[in-house]
């Protein structure tokens, strides 16, 4: 407790035991000090129990810094520039000329109950995205199609990629993952739905619209068409605006195939595509492989895209609703998907 204050309870104390010294009942100290009935009750029971005023010790060692250090030490942990733990320290001793070590900081922080947390990209909406994020979930969370949508999408995988974890005993470090500058990749196309995964195709780094069509063509209508016959209503397609998806000769194809596009998909909206959490899941698997060359890359590649189970491909496909949901709370905003 600061000395100030300290001092204030000392000093009610004091005029309580005066007053229960010269005979006055609890009530009445009440009305003449005008002071909380519970203290007052409190402190003519430690006068009763012979309790002297100060308190005793107590264990532990003191606080080492006071409420407005506290004060200060919040407001530059809930500003975005401050950074780290050692960053604040810092900061605290340049701008503040504070010397506190980053365990009383830290300290501090978990009494105010803050923590600090990575920020997790998101990519930049601008006032239309948010506009036409909104308009896309109010129009399309109510309807039941998610099941029948076959969702595309394009993703290159790396050479040198580590898992981001390793178990180690107590006191040893975990082992450097080797990198290099320019690390070689491999561009897929691929494509889920809640009947099933369509086969990945290897695709350029740069894919012309000729190319798209191609693949459209000889992969993804065939393997729709198989995975969706005899079911009602068919399926639909859904993929972003790539210029090689979005190009003429890509709508009159599908146009002229019969292929029911959910043609209004907003930009920079990867959280409302559920094949973007399968690439996650698919570059955690890939990783384990640890590949320094491309070939070893490609049969990673094919070998965990077949094991990817489809218990969670279908739980994020059904998880749709949920996502358009959370854009209309958001108000058009990003989301946690």
């Amino acid at each position: 407790m600061p000395q100030n204050e300290l001092s204030k309870t000392i000093e009610r104390r004091a005029t309580i035991y005066h007053l229960c010294a010269a005979g006055h009942s609890p009530g009445e100290i009440i009305r003449l000090t005008g002071l909380p009935s519970r203290t007052v009750y409190n402190v003519c029971h430690r006068y009763d129990d012979g309790t002297p005023l100060e308190d005793r010790p107590r264990c532990g060692r003191p606080r080492m810094i006071s409420n407005g250090i506290c004060k200060v030490v919040e407001r530059l942990l809930q500003s975005r520039q401050t950074g780290s733990l050692r960053k604040t320290v810092l900061r605290l001793k340049r701008d503040h000329d504070l010397e506190l070590s980053e365990r009383t900081v830290r300290r501090a922080a978990h009494r105010l109950k803050l923590h600090y947390r990575i920020r997790r990209k998101a990519p930049l909406l601008t006032a239309a995205d948010f506009g036409a994020r909104l308009r896309y979930a109010r129009k399309h969370r109510a309807q039941r199609l998610w099941k029948r949508v076959v969702f595309e999408d394009e993703h290159s995988l790396a050479l040198y990629t580590h898992p981001r974890g390793q178990w180690v005993r107590e006191g040893e470090a975990p082992e450097r993952a080797p990198t290099i500058k320019w690390p070689g990749r491999v561009r897929y196309l691929g494509a889920i739905s809640y009947e099933g995964k369509l086969a990945l195709v290897k695709i350029p780094k740069c894919m012309s619209k000729e190319d798209y069509v191609k693949v459209l063509e000889e992969e993804v209508v065939p393997e729709a068409n198989r995975l969706y016959t005899g079911k009602r209503g068919g399926w639909c397609y859904l993929h972003d605006g790539d210029g090689s998806h979005s190009a003429k000769f890509t709508q009159n194809w599908l146009k002229n195939h019969s292929v029911n596009v959910i043609g209004d998909h907003p930009a920079r909206s990867p959280d409302l595509n559920p094949i973007e959490n399968v690439w996650a899941m698919l570059d955690d698997v890939v990783a384990q492989h640890e590949c320094t060359t491309l070939k070893g890359l490609e049969q990673a590649v094919a070998e965990e895209w077949t094991r990817l189970p489809m218990e969670k491909i279908r739980k994020v496909v059904t998880s749709m609703p949920d996502r358009l949901g959370a854009v209309i709370d958001a108000k058009g905003g990003n989301t946690k998907y």
